[in-house]
C-alpha cells in the first residue's frame, strides 16, 4: 500500500510539474513567407518580428528568393503568437556594399527609409505565410 501511495504520488508531482519543460516559452507559430520591396522579392533582408504585447522577437533573413522563416531562439523555430510590429534591414554581404537602387530600395533622396517603415502581422498557432511587401 505504501509503495501505491509513492507511486501515484510521484506521479502527480511529474504530471504536475510539466515533465521538465520550461514554461518560459509562450504558444509559438511556424512564419515563413516572403519579402518584397516594389513588388521584387528582396535578398539579404533581415526581418524583425516584434510582439506587440512584449517579449522577444523573432527575427529571419530572406534567401536569394526573398524568401524569410522566422526563428524564435537557437532551439526554438517560430514568432510568439498575436500581434507583431514586423520590420526590414537591408545588410550587406561581408564587405560588398549593397546598392539600393539595383534593389528597388529608397535612397538617400527619397522621401522615405525602408527601415522606418512598420507593418503589423497576426501570428496564429500552426503554420502562417506572412507574405509582405515595402514600402
Amino acid at each position: 500500500m505504501r509503495s501505491t501511495r509513492f507511486a501515484f504520488l510521484s506521479a502527480a508531482i511529474l504530471l504536475t510539474s510539466g515533465c521538465g519543460s520550461s514554461g518560459d516559452t509562450p504558444d509559438l507559430g511556424q512564419v515563413s513567407g516572403i519579402i518584397k520591396v516594389d513588388g521584387n522579392p528582396t535578398p539579404n533582408v533581415a526581418v524583425r518580428f516584434a510582439p506587440v504585447d512584449g517579449g522577444r522577437p523573432s527575427t529571419g533573413t530572406t534567401d536569394d528568393t526573398g524568401r524569410y522563416e522566422l526563428v524564435y531562439s537557437t532551439k526554438l523555430m517560430g514568432a510568439k503568437v498575436g500581434t507583431h510590429n514586423v520590420s526590414i534591414v537591408v545588410q550587406s554581404q561581408g564587405d560588398e556594399e549593397i546598392d539600393p537602387t539595383k534593389m528597388g530600395l529608397p535612397t538617400e533622396g527619397d522621401t522615405g527609409n525602408i527601415s522606418d517603415i512598420i507593418k503589423t502581422a497576426d501570428v496564429t498557432s500552426g503554420s502562417n505565410t506572412i507574405d509582405l511587401e515595402f514600402p
